[in-house]
């Protein structure tokens, strides 16, 4: 079940130019964190150049933690987190966003999870983003994907002391599919699976 863009336009929705900047959150949550509001049929859109910009979080996403929904055209520079240094995902469209210098224990910039219980067709999906100088301590400088994920039209540039991808699932049915993608790094390996 392919995500669209139609579908993600309810709940929460930020218009023009936005700037979250140095949050510091000491719990699991995010600077935007879609569970808090718990609602089974919640979706969350990040729309219209938002900017996140030096935000720390103890758990998972530095920046954003989203369960459905969709993030686009969205800046993410120099966020912190234990996984994805700037986004956490389950099952989300990423579309035409920037990430600078993001840093994570596994994925610098974006860390997708396989849900506590097992549910058809989630996936993250990335496209037209741009990732650079992202780093982690352990797995995938830009994205570490422990779930079913889609990457395409992505540029990865120096992205840090590890592989820029990494993939790694329990369940045999996720997929890791990566088209038209441009990496540029010094590491041994760019793509880890």
């Amino acid at each position: 079940q392919n995500i669209k863009i139609e579908e993600y336009k309810r709940k929460l929705e930020l218009d023009k130019r936005k700037e979250f900047i140095t949050q510091k959150v000491n719990e699991k949550n995010s600077s935007i964190d879609p569970q808090s509001y718990s609602s089974k049929n919640y979706q969350t859109i990040i729309n219209k150049i938002s900017n996140f910009l030096n935000n720390v979080a103890t758990g998972n996403g530095g920046a954003v933690r989203i369960v459905y929904g969709g993030i686009f055209n969205s800046l993410f520079d120099s966020n912190t987190a234990k996984n994805g240094g700037a986004v956490f995902a389950y099952n989300c469209l990423i579309d035409s966003c920037e990430f600078n210098m993001n840093s994570a224990d596994m994925g610098g910039a974006i860390c997708t999870s396989e849900p506590s219980i097992s549910r058809n067709n989630y996936k993250v999906i990335v496209e037209n983003s741009y990732f650079n100088d992202n780093v982690v301590s352990q797995n995938g400088a830009s994205i570490a994907a422990l779930g079913a994920a889609d990457i395409n039209n992505c540029n990865f540039m120096e992205n840090g002391n590890h592989e820029s991808i990494y993939f790694k699932s329990t369940e045999e049915k996720n997929k890791l599919n990566i088209t038209n993608n441009y990496i540029e790094s010094d590491f041994t390996y760019d793509i880890y699976y």
